[in-house]
């Protein structure tokens, strides 16, 4: 309005601060865009912190597992070394990215219950498979244990 006053003093006045507003907004439209984009990294780093504090008990568990099964299935044994080493890989890599640490006591005490779960499962599971011996079978296999004890003193 002020340039079709033929005012171009004012016409240059306004023209500089729609320029300044335009970068002003431009400026804050792209700092909202950073933030955003930061606030996703900080979630993503947050996601690897509840990784850890999963994989710490699931890395005991498969090392429980492992010396469980060395001398039944060594090959078994074997793999599961392999897959303990690639998570303790991911836990190392999850910890440089977050410089997050795994509490040992989190991670003891919940293998220990996932193991005392699973043993209770397994104790399930044979009693239901396998049929307990009869009465006649353990009373027979007490009678053979007395005459063992009693023939080798």
């Amino acid at each position: 309005r002020a340039e079709q006053e033929l005012d171009r003093d004012r016409a240059t006045i306004y023209a500089n601060e729609i320029a300044q507003l335009r970068k002003m907004s431009r400026t804050i439209l792209k700092s909202q865009i950073s933030l955003e984009k930061v606030i996703l990294r900080l979630e993503t780093i947050r996601d690897f912190g509840d990784v850890m504090n999963v994989l710490a008990p699931a890395t005991k568990i498969i090392r429980r597992i492992q010396s469980d099964l060395s001398g039944l299935v060594p090959e078994v044994a074997h793999n599961l070394r392999m897959v303990d080493e690639m998570l303790e890989g991911i836990m190392v890599e999850a910890g440089n990215v977050t410089g997050a640490t795994v509490s040992v006591m989190v991670a003891d005490s919940e293998a220990r219950r996932i193991l005392e779960e699973a043993s209770e499962i397994a104790a399930q599971r044979m009693s239901s498979q396998f049929p307990e011996l009869p009465e006649i079978l353990d009373e027979g296999e007490q009678q053979r244990s007395r005459v063992h004890r009693t023939s080798n003193p």
